[in-house]
């Protein structure tokens, strides 16, 4: 009897929401049966650079990696996680899984002597929050050195440094002051030469005008700004990072060229 090959296709996400709201799932675990071996493999829909941490709970299985496995989605839209076999044949036989995951991935950069361009091309936009604000870029945050630029809802955002698009999300129109926004935001993130990454968050549903690969300019737009995700007025959020596993990140201080010359902080309260 020929072994049966099926797809189970089950969407997880790292965040708890109530039904009807929103969720990013630009990665997800997709189980393949062949037989007596099971294959977790993540896949990715607009997202072909992320880091995953996957645990896995067995019950008379065996497993070809460790857990906390943590792993890099690094150019492709998908890659086999995990392998699992029963372990005693005519015996029942249980796993569960969960995973967390961030759109970017690992490397060893601490900080770049590299000139960022302003994220914009006409006119100029206040600093709203910038490094280590105080109402949500804490020190020890996922944001530590993230920068909140004001601007109405539509202006185009523009590359600050050459790369490729790393992922990017656009199909959300949720946002507002409260926590449970934070998985509703739409975003680009663009993969530089030197292994990091920059994200464009919180912008206006449909409006990303790049596609996963491409490669981006310095100024070249690649959306519109809104007000998308955890979000107290529109704005655009950019910050440089890399990340440690699928939950955590650092993010990096790193200089913006103004008017007036390169500036590593950009002072929250004045317009650039």
């Amino acid at each position: 009897m020929k072994s049966a090959i099926w797809l189970l296709t089950l969407v997880l996400s790292s965040a708890t929401l109530r039904a009807g709201e929103c969720e990013d799932n630009n990665i997800r675990i997709v189980e393949v049966m062949d037989g007596p071996t099971r294959k977790l493999v993540a896949k990715g829909d607009n997202c072909m650079y992320a880091t995953i941490t996957l645990t896995v709970t067995l019950d008379n299985m065996t497993a070809s990696q460790r857990f906390p496995l943590i792993v890099d989605l690094n150019g492709t839209n998908s890659l086999t996680l995990v392998s699992l076999q029963q372990d005693k044949p005519h015996q029942s036989w249980h796993y569960h899984y969960h995973f967390d995951w961030r759109p970017g991935g690992r490397s060893g950069a601490t900080g770049s002597d590299y000139i960022y361009a302003l994220p914009y091309r006409d006119g100029k936009h206040g600093v709203h929050q910038g490094y280590q604000g105080s109402y949500s870029h804490q020190r020890g945050s996922a944001n530590e050195y993230a920068l909140d630029f004001g601007m109405p809802v539509g202006t185009p955002v523009c590359a600050s440094r050459a790369g490729i698009v790393a992922a990017f999300r656009q199909d959300s129109d949720s946002g507002g002051p409260d926590m449970k926004f934070v998985p509703c935001a739409n975003y680009v993130i663009v993969k530089h030469d030197d292994g990091t990454f920059a994200e464009y968050y919180h912008l206006k549903k449909n409006s990303v005008t790049v596609r996963l690969g491409q490669p981006v300019a310095v100024g070249e737009q690649i959306g519109q700004s809104g007000d998308t995700g955890f979000s107290s007025a529109p704005h655009l959020h950019m910050s440089v990072f890399r990340n440690v596993d699928g939950k955590t990140r650092i993010t990096m201080p790193v200089q913006y060229q103004t008017d007036t010359g390169a500036a590593t902080q950009l002072e929250q309260g004045k317009s650039y």
